[in-house]
């Protein structure tokens, strides 16, 4: 692979030379008379941000192909209209491809990062310019963002174990991201990295991304499909982004990242004719044919939120003390425990107050109590509350 750097100190922009002070012009009827013009005007000087300015603007980064300028010089003032026209024409993915690919190669080599933005799932287009990509003979790694299982520490260890060859049990982020790095800066292959769905990763994660991909010889591929994905990347985050915007719509839809994010099925939220089953009632239900280790949990939570702490527990937190009661010894460990109880319903992810993420149970007081004493919900709990939420309404009334 060819590089090509451009740094943005070496733009420069030169204004067109000053004519003479004198400019000759035919009259109809006498011979050629010389017309006194003004002195030259004085050249402006550029700032020395222009170039920085330039090429971190929205509008800039999104760089037209020859074709549509082409045409649009030529319309004039129907420029608008036939670039609407053309974006409501459907196309397939093997022609947008076909007709996108070498300027999406040029765009990386160049030193910039693709953004594919639009309407209709992105998936097949990302998966087939990775083929793509795999021909040029370059490393080529995938991430579908959007999966609920989906992590990027644990992808940067298996990045770490198949292209490098070492893994060295690194836990944290960071460290995993400088191991990438130093790795990288051996070798002369550049590293691709596809991520479906980059909104879809936590902010921390993203965060971590872009200081990845601002190393030499990394680069990225990712979509969005969140008109306010942009609103979670700082001013750092995107200087090391450094995306090149490319509006595509594949008017396809969203069945894979619907399966990825909703393995078991879409959530009852979505079905307008599901019946509420008590959550009290399923809740022991659930807990039953669970294993002891997740009964634990859910007393470890809630006897958390019982003593003030009504926001919930983060991870870090309640894995201090899931080791100390050898409920779970790693974090991968924990975390797949809490996705059961997510999945299930029985605790709910949220932000904190603090910006981390936190997990609570859903119930209330009373059936946190029982919960913390390690006892079982069951209909008599359902009852209950039904009860007071009854009593409560008719008091509002």
């Amino acid at each position: 692979v060819s590089w090509v750097s451009m740094a943005p100190s070496s733009l420069q922009v030169c204004p067109q030379e000053a004519r003479s002070s004198t400019e000759v012009k035919h009259g109809s009827n006498s011979g050629p008379s010389r017309v006194k013009k003004g002195p030259p005007e004085s050249k402006q000087e550029v700032p020395e941000s222009f170039a920085e300015d330039y090429w971190m603007s929205p509008t800039t980064a999104r760089i037209p192909c020859l074709p549509q300028l082409k045409e649009m010089l030529a319309q004039g003032g129907k420029a608008k209209e036939c670039l609407a026209a053309a974006q409501t024409q459907k196309k397939s993915v093997e022609e947008i491809l076909a007709g996108s690919k070498d300027r999406w190669l040029r765009r990386l080599k160049m030193g910039f990062n693709l953004l594919i933005e639009g309407f209709g799932s992105k998936w097949r287009l990302l998966e087939a310019f990775a083929q793509e990509l795999q021909s040029q003979d370059l490393d080529v790694c995938c991430i579908d963002g959007f999966d609920a299982t989906a992590s990027l520490p644990n992808f940067l260890r298996q990045l770490l174990a198949q292209l490098f060859g070492h893994h060295r049990g690194i836990g944290s982020l960071e460290a995993l991201v400088q191991a990438v790095l130093e790795a990288q800066a051996q070798d002369s292959v550049p590293l691709v990295l596809v991520v479906h769905n980059l909104e879809a990763l936590p902010v921390a994660h993203q965060a971590a991304l872009s200081s990845l991909v601002a190393g030499h010889g990394i680069w990225l591929v990712t979509s969005v499909d969140h008109l306010w994905a942009p609103l979670a990347w700082s001013s750092d985050m995107l200087k090391d982004f450094n995306f090149c915007r490319e509006e595509v719509h594949t008017m396809e839809g969203y069945e894979i990242e619907l399966q990825g994010k909703y393995p078991d099925g879409p959530p009852n939220w979505v079905d307008p004719f599901t019946v509420e089953v008590s959550s009290k009632v399923s809740m022991g239900l659930v807990l039953k044919s669970l294993t002891s280790n997740h009964r634990e949990l859910v007393e470890v939570m809630a006897k958390n939120q019982l003593e003030g702490r009504k926001e919930g527990i983060s991870m870090p937190d309640l894995l201090v003390v899931a080791e100390d009661r050898m409920i779970a010894n790693n974090l991968t460990k924990l975390r797949r425990l809490l996705n059961e109880l997510t999945d299930h319903d029985i605790a709910v992810q949220r932000q904190g107050q603090d910006g981390s993420t936190v997990y609570a149970l859903v119930a209330k007081e009373q059936l946190l109590r029982r919960l913390a004493r390690g006892e079982m919900p069951g209909a008599d709990d359902a009852q209950c509350e039904d009860d007071e939420e009854d009593g409560s309404d008719m008091e509002e009334d």
